[in-house]
């Protein structure tokens, strides 16, 4: 699946034997995806409780490196609430909220949950939904993420591994 930056996309269902997104995908978890850029301001994670099933929110950087994670190995399976900021960003954590500092102004979260059939897709994408990521700015507020997004037109229409392949290395490690 798509989404905005700073949004979630999740699988509706175990990946095919084509599935070539990622290496090695697993059949009994959901995938949760997100691009975060938090140049301008951080971005509030919250999870809810997901009674005991496992999951995992490991955090990217721009490089595939983990910069951290959050899940039942670290945090446990509580609701929780985490601060997600860029490495020059100076603000207070609201109290009680972990930061999370990404060393870069963008990253990635590669979210799985643990599904135990067929029959349970159901009730881990009804989970998948309260995954949130909110603007600090908004946070504390009924925060509606923007539906549609305003795309760039004077970028060019190829895809990505061309337009890279096309650049110069000054100008690709520049941007």
């Amino acid at each position: 699946g798509h989404a905005p930056i700073n949004q979630f996309t999740h699988a509706r269902r175990s990946p095919s034997d084509t599935f070539t997104d990622i290496v090695r995908p697993n059949v009994d978890t959901a995938y949760s995806m997100a691009w975060l850029d938090v140049s301008k301001e951080p971005l509030v994670l919250s999870v809810p409780s997901t009674e005991g099933r496992f999951y995992v929110l490991p955090y990217y950087d721009k490089y595939t490196r983990v910069i951290d994670m959050d899940g039942t190995p670290a945090t446990g399976t509580a609701p929780g609430n985490f601060l997600i900021c860029g490495p020059s960003w100076q603000g207070i954590s609201p109290e009680g909220m972990p930061i999370i500092r990404a060393p870069q102004d963008t990253a990635w979260i590669i979210g799985r949950t643990q599904v135990n059939s067929l029959a349970d897709w159901r009730a881990v994408y009804s989970l998948q939904r309260h995954y949130l990521l909110t603007p600090l700015s908004a946070w504390g507020t009924e925060y509606v993420p923007p539906r549609r997004l305003r795309i760039d037109s004077r970028l060019p229409n190829k895809k990505p591994m061309d337009i890279v392949a096309e650049m110069k290395p000054a100008l690709f490690f520049t941007m």
